[in-house]
């Protein structure tokens, strides 16, 4: 008999059982589609639209999508690929493992870490790689640029101001610093806040934000990203 249920997919154990108790609802679900659309179909990434995730999921807030999305990659469970200076595309963070034996789910030969079992039916196994924990990975990852995803940070900009400010298409180390300088400034320093926040901006600024000024000047990222900006949007004084 087949041990793969047919029209499924899978999911990796130490998903569920170590990182699911510290997941968002949203993200969880933002991970399912995710696995459906990549390993689901045998492959390893898929074009996934914000505007899909929001289809698919029933959300209705942009900012939403962004904060489960970041929360994934804080976590180490997916790549976010950009194309054109924009992320488009998602794929699953695997850690390749030894075949699974009729027993295996808990741990190796040596008893010590726990595998994440294959994917898809077709994922190619070899004997020669070591079996880590989901665990392990996150501890990696988590680390790398004080969590935050500059990508995502991007992109959410981008989304809330539309066609009327300057876009952005490259995260400098200066913007990266002014990035997390902001953050301090944050009562939660969220990537959500943050997001919220550049949408509050747009929907606050009077239109001489947006260049009608004697001087056709228009606030842009590094503006924005300003603590002094933040202050008067706070404070309601933009």
């Amino acid at each position: 008999m087949n041990k793969f249920i047919s029209n499924s997919f899978q999911v990796p154990n130490a998903v569920i059982d170590e990182l699911m108790a510290d997941m968002s609802a949203n993200a969880l679900r933002c991970y399912l589609l995710i696995t459906r659309k990549t390993t689901g179909w045998g492959k390893t990434s898929d074009k996934i639209s914000i505007s899909q995730f929001m289809q698919y999921l029933g959300i209705k807030d942009k900012r939403t999508v962004y904060a489960a999305l970041s929360e994934l990659t804080n976590l180490g469970l997916i790549n976010a690929i950009k194309n054109n200076g924009e992320i488009t595309e998602y794929s699953l963070v695997l850690e390749t493992s030894e075949p699974v034996t009729k027993n295996a789910g808990t741990k190796n030969a040596t008893g010590s870490k726990k595998c994440i079992e294959p994917v898809t039916k077709n994922v190619t196994t070899t004997s020669d790689k070591k079996c880590h924990s989901t665990k392990d990975t996150i501890k990696n990852n988590i680390t790398k640029e004080n969590n935050i995803d500059f990508d995502l940070v991007m992109d959410a900009y981008n989304d809330a101001v539309e066609n009327r400010l300057p876009q952005i298409q490259k995260m400098t180390t200066a913007r990266k610093n002014a990035v997390k300088k902001l953050l301090k400034e944050l009562d939660q320093p969220t990537f959500q806040n943050l997001a919220n926040y550049f949408y509050d901006f747009v929907d606050q600024a009077q239109p001489f934000y947006f260049g009608e000024n004697d001087r056709g000047w228009r606030a842009d990222f590094d503006y924005i990203i300003k603590p002094s900006t933040y202050l008067k949007v706070v404070e309601g004084t933009l």
